[in-house]
């Protein structure tokens, strides 16, 4: 009897082990999307460069790049993530998340017509996901964000992107809130919620007059630039 007992226990492990084994295998089959902690406004290339980061630092064996897709849900420049899985391409979305794109990997380049896949894809899944109006709401709000929110959306930015500056940039009579970061060892980059992000190569070190001229491509008129001194509080003062 007790013979019996021990192997019956002995079985319903190895059920379980292999319970296991398939809910890994079928958790495998979808790669991670690793999703934002809290949305961006104007926020998809920075999303797309951490979760890039990440993502090929995990699995290096997979390949990531970024994609701009053009006139998405009323948005003119709109980034992607395009990674390989398991040898398919996947698409990774700052809003809907990661999804297969039903395209093999064959080579080292992307396939030539991929971004037109990808550009139906997203339209096709934001249509799923949201109403007309709601789509059409969040693209007003990327052409023009409330001063509250752009502050909130830069602290917020500067907590998911490790050694950032928030930075003051005075441009008339008000004062507008921008991130300052450095993606690799000799490139910049600033992320402006009314704008997005912008990144380049410079070969200058003084980042206040990195700023200054970022700013001024954007369209402000700067007199001057400082590194905000209290970050914490800016989620609850507005932009003067």
């Amino acid at each position: 009897m007790m013979q019996s007992s021990l192997l019956s226990t002995a079985f319903r492990a190895a059920l379980v082990a292999v319970a296991f084994s398939a809910a890994r295998l079928t958790a495998s089959d979808t790669p991670p999307g690793y999703p934002d902690r809290v949305h961006l406004t104007n926020g998809c290339q920075l999303s797309s460069m951490l979760f890039l980061r990440r993502y090929t630092a995990e699995f290096p064996a997979e390949r990531g790049v970024r994609l701009v897709v053009n006139n998405y849900s009323g948005i003119n420049q709109h980034s992607v993530s395009l990674v390989t899985w398991q040898g398919e391409w996947w698409c990774r979305d700052d809003r809907l998340g990661i999804f297969p794109l039903g395209v093999k990997v064959e080579g080292s380049e992307m396939p030539a017509k991929i971004e037109k896949t990808v550009s139906r894809e997203l339209s096709r899944r934001a249509k799923a996901e949201y109403r007309d109006a709601d789509l059409k709401r969040m693209a007003r709000e990327n052409y023009n964000p409330p001063a509250e929110r752009r502050s909130v959306d830069v602290v917020n930015a500067a907590s998911m992107v490790e050694g950032s500056t928030v930075y003051w940039v005075t441009a008339g009579n008000k004062e507008v809130p921008v991130l300052f970061f450095r993606p690799t060892a000799d490139s910049i980059g600033v992320y402006d919620p009314a704008f997005g992000s912008a990144v380049a190569v410079v070969h200058c070190s003084n980042v206040d007059q990195i700023v200054t001229a970022v700013t001024k491509q954007l369209g402000y008129k700067v007199t001057s630039v400082h590194a905000a001194a209290n970050v914490a509080s800016m989620v609850t003062a507005s932009v003067r």
